[in-house]
C-alpha cells in the first residue's frame, strides 16, 4: 500500500512534460521601440511570449495588451514581445509611447510584419473599408509560446482563462 501511495506522490508532483514543437518562428529582422534592430537569435536562450497588436486598434488590441502586461508580472524569466502589424504607422516612437501609457515594460517590434505572421501561422488582412471598426486590421488574437531554441510549442487564446492557465504550465514546461 505505501508504494501506491508514494506513486501517487511522484504522480501529482512531477513537472508537466513541454509541449510539442509545432513549428520554427520565421526568421526577422525588426525595429524595437528604442529603434534597435532585434532579429530571432535576440530571442533565443529563455522562452518568449509574444503577440501580434497594433497601437490604434479600436477593439482586441488593448485588452490583448493589458493580459500580456499580467503575464509579464507573473511569469519570471520570460521574454515577452509584442509585434506590431501595423508598422506604416507605429514606429519606434509611436511604439514607445504605446508602451507608457499601458504601462508596458516588454520589447515591442515594428517593421515588415507579413511574412513573421504568415510563418508564424497568424491570420492577417488588411481591411481598409471597416477601418472604423476594426481599425482596417484583422489579426489574430493569440499569444504564442516560442521557447529558448526558436520554435512555436503553442498558441493560446487570449480571452480565455484556462488556455492562459495552459500557457502558463507551458511556459514553466519549457523553462526547465
Amino acid at each position: 500500500m505505501r508504494w501506491l501511495a508514494a506513486l501517487f506522490l511522484i504522480a501529482c508532483h512531477s513537472s508537466p512534460a513541454p509541449p510539442p514543437v509545432l513549428g520554427e518562428f520565421p526568421h526577422f529582422a525588426l525595429t524595437d521601440q528604442a529603434g534597435h534592430s532585434v532579429h530571432l537569435a535576440d530571442l533565443r536562450g529563455r522562452p518568449t511570449v509574444a503577440d501580434f497588436i497594433f497601437t490604434r486598434c479600436p477593439t482586441i488590441c488593448p485588452r490583448l495588451t493589458e493580459r500580456m502586461a499580467r503575464l509579464s508580472n507573473e511569469l519570471k524569466g520570460v521574454r515577452f514581445v509584442s509585434f506590431s502589424v501595423d508598422p506604416d504607422y507605429d514606429t519606434p516612437a509611436v511604439l514607445t509611447d504605446y508602451a507608457a501609457a499601458h504601462h508596458a515594460g516588454w520589447t515591442f517590434l515594428t517593421g515588415p510584419i507579413d511574412a513573421v505572421a504568415a510563418g508564424a501561422k497568424l491570420a492577417l488582412e488588411r481591411d481598409p473599408k471597416n477601418a472604423a471598426t476594426t481599425g482596417g486590421i484583422l489579426h489574430g488574437t493569440h499569444f504564442l509560446l516560442i521557447d529558448g531554441a526558436g520554435q512555436i510549442r503553442g498558441y493560446y487564446d487570449s480571452a480565455d482563462d484556462e488556455s492562459l492557465a495552459r500557457l502558463r504550465a507551458d511556459v514553466t514546461a519549457v523553462s526547465k
